[in-house]
């Protein structure tokens, strides 16, 4: 089952607005080529054909993934659909089409979705000097600070850390 999300509150309660069967024969759910220039997806069963442009619709689901569509348009990040990757705690993202292996973050779903760099975290945290201090001691023996680590059950530590001093 793919679909979409047409609003946040969908997105919020994982309910999908429009939604098709893949495995039925006659069914796609997919973006218009060149896909990372035109962000557009498109929902084709037999006897329809829907084309959801960028900003239209809130995220997507496919292949239990979600993805939250960002406008970008400023240094923070750019247009594009972030694939969740973690909810609990800081929204943890990384980039469908545009960003390659780099990882992003939100506060929430309603906020806007920010490079996960030391810098953007002392910005927005500044106020848990706590939580900064723990970030900064995520280092190990190759490179200087890692906030993209992971523990043994593939989660991110800035997260595990997050939850500890912040919620």
């Amino acid at each position: 089952m793919a679909g979409i999300y047409k609003t946040v509150q969908d997105f919020n309660k994982n309910r999908l607005s429009h939604k098709v069967n893949t495995a039925k024969e006659g069914t796609k759910f997919k973006f218009r080529f060149p896909a990372d220039l035109k962000l557009t997806l498109q929902i084709v069963t037999p006897d329809t054909n829907l084309e959801f442009t960028p900003g239209s619709i809130y995220g997507y689901r496919q292949c239990g993934r979600r993805y939250r569509y960002y406008a970008g348009g400023d240094l923070l990040a750019q247009a594009d659909y972030y694939r969740v990757e973690e909810e609990k705690g800081l929204i943890i993202y990384s980039s469908a089409f545009v960003s390659g292996d780099e990882i992003f973050y939100s506060r929430d779903f309603t906020s806007p979705i920010r490079r996960l760099t030391m810098r953007n975290l002392e910005e927005d945290f500044a106020s848990y000097p706590d939580f900064i201090e723990s970030v900064k001691n995520l280092r190990n023996e190759k490179l200087p600070l890692e906030l993209t680590r992971r523990d043994a059950q593939g989660k991110f530590e800035v997260n595990k850390i997050f939850r500890e001093k912040i919620r």
